[in-house]
C-alpha cells in the first residue's frame, strides 16, 4: 500500500520565523483512509512552546484541511492558518496505516523536533577576584543533541567588569588568551578543564529550547544583562541589540565557528550557580 502524508509545522510567534514539526496526517491512497497524530505536549521532543493552545490549533486546522482534501493532489508549504504551515512528504510503502503513521511521526516530527528542541546549555567564563564575586568574560552555548559548541568573548569595554588594577588586567588577558588558544586548536574540553580555578569559573546562564545556537546566544546575552543589572539593564539596550545584530549576521553567513569535538561535554558538570 502507498501512503501519502503531510507534516504540519507550528510557528509560535508570527514575528519570529522559528517553527517546528508538530503533526502528521497520513492517507492510504488505495482506500482514502486517513489517520493523524499530533506531538504530545509532554513528549521529550516537544519544544517549550508546544502547549495546549498549539495542540488545539493543530486539531482545528487538520480537521478543516482534510475535510476538503483531495487524494493524490500534493502541495508544498501551503499556509493553513495564522501559525501553521503544511509540507507534503514523499510517499511511502507499507502494509499497515497505523505502522506507517508511527514511522512517519518518527521521521518527520519527533526526530527533527528533538534535534531542534534540544536544550542549548548556555554559560559564561567568569573572572573571580574573590569567593563571592564573579564577572563574565565570554559566553558560550552547547547543543546537547548535536554536540555543537560555540561562543565568543564579550566586547570591550566589558560593562560587567569592575575597575581593575594592572595586575588583574594582565591575569585576565593571560588566561583568556590561553583559553581561546585551546578552543581554536579544537580542544574545547581541555580549554574548560584547564581554567585557572578558582580565579576563573564556568557559570550557567540557562538552557534554551530554540531553533539554533545563534538564538540561544542571543537569549543568553539578554538574560545575562538582566541578571547583572536588573531594572537598569534597559540602559544597555543598544549593546544588547549590537550583539543580536552580530549573531544575526553570523547566522546569515553561517560563519560562527563550531567546535565539534566536544563529545565529553556530558562528563563536564562543574557549573557554578550564577548570582547577581
Amino acid at each position: 500500500m502507498t501512503f501519502h502524508s503531510h507534516t504540519f509545522h507550528y510557528q509560535p510567534d508570527r514575528n519570529d520565523d522559528y517553527s517546528y514539526p508538530a503533526a502528521i496526517m497520513a492517507t492510504d491512497l488505495s482506500t482514502g483512509e486517513t489517520v493523524s497524530a499530533i506531538l504530545r505536549v509532554d513528549h521529550p521532543a516537544a519544544p517549550a512552546a508546544h502547549d495546549a493552545r498549539a495542540v488545539a490549533a493543530l486539531h482545528k486546522l487538520i480537521d478543516e484541511f482534510y475535510a476538503n482534501f483531495t487524494i493524490g493532489i500534493p502541495f508544498h508549504e501551503v499556509p493553513t492558518g495564522d501559525h501553521i504551515t503544511c509540507e507534503c512528504n514523499p510517499d511511502v510503502e507499507g502494509d499497515d496505516i497505523d505502522a506507517a503513521l508511527t514511522m512517519l511521526m518518527q521521521v518527520h516530527v519527533t526526530g527533527p523536533a528533538q534535534l531542534a528542541a534540544g536544550a542549548y546549555e548556555t554559560f559564561t567564563i567568569d573572572y573571580r577576584p574573590n569567593q563571592t564575586e564573579h564577572y563574565p568574560l565570554a559566553i558560550f552555548s552547547y547543543h546537547q543533541t548535536s554536540g555543537r559548541f560555540t561562543g565568543f568573548a564579550l566586547a570591550e569595554p566589558n560593562p560587567f567588569l569592575p575597575r581593575l588594577n594592572r595586575q588583574q588586567k594582565r591575569t585576565i588577558k593571560r588566561e583568556m588568551d590561553a583559553f581561546f588558544h585551546r578552543l581554536n586548536a579544537g580542544n574545547a574540553q581541555e580549554a574548560l578543564s584547564r581554567l585557572d580555578r578558582p580565579r576563573f569559573g564556568v557559570f550557567r546562564i540557562d538552557h534554551y529550547h530554540t531553533r539554533n545556537i545563534h538564538k540561544a546566544l542571543q537569549l543568553g546575552i539578554t538574560d545575562l544583562y538582566m541578571a547583572h543589572f536588573g531594572d537598569s539593564a534597559e540602559e544597555f539596550d543598544d549593546e544588547i541589540e549590537d550583539y543580536w545584530d552580530y549573531l544575526d549576521d553570523l547566522e546569515d553567513l553561517e560563519d560562527l565557528e563550531d567546535l565539534d569535538d566536544f563529545d565529553d561535554f556530558d562528563d563536564f558538570d562543574d557549573f557554578e550557580e550564577r548570582s547577581a
